[in-house]
């Protein structure tokens, strides 16, 4: 079953910061059921790694409690890029050119 955009982000900000193994096996399942290109596992695991650094760098301001809310584009800013190629050590190469025959 097919859910929008918009009820999944819900679900997925609705559990709980410190998931246990069968929430994070849900969310994967979740991702599997909704997306034909996303690996279910892999954005579970990031997806639980971002959002408990989005909540430390978060520090609640002085007498005020109101929340800030962080757009996907902040919480990924504050993360380290990863030292792996995301290809695996594939490499692109140009075409192959003719030899010069006349």
């Amino acid at each position: 079953m097919l859910f929008p955009v918009e009820e999944i982000t819900s679900m997925l900000l609705s559990f709980p910061l410190d998931p246990d193994p069968s929430t994070v096996e849900l969310i994967s399942d979740l991702i599997y059921a909704n997306s034909t290109t996303l690996d279910g596992r892999r954005f579970a695991a990031d997806f639980v790694s971002r959002r408990k650094a989005s909540t430390k760098t978060v520090a609640p301001s002085a007498g005020v409690s109101v929340p800030k809310t962080l757009s996907i584009a902040e919480v990924v800013k504050t993360q380290p890029k990863p030292a792996q190629n995301e290809w695996g050590g594939f490499k692109v190469v140009n075409k192959k050119k003719k030899g010069g025959r006349n």
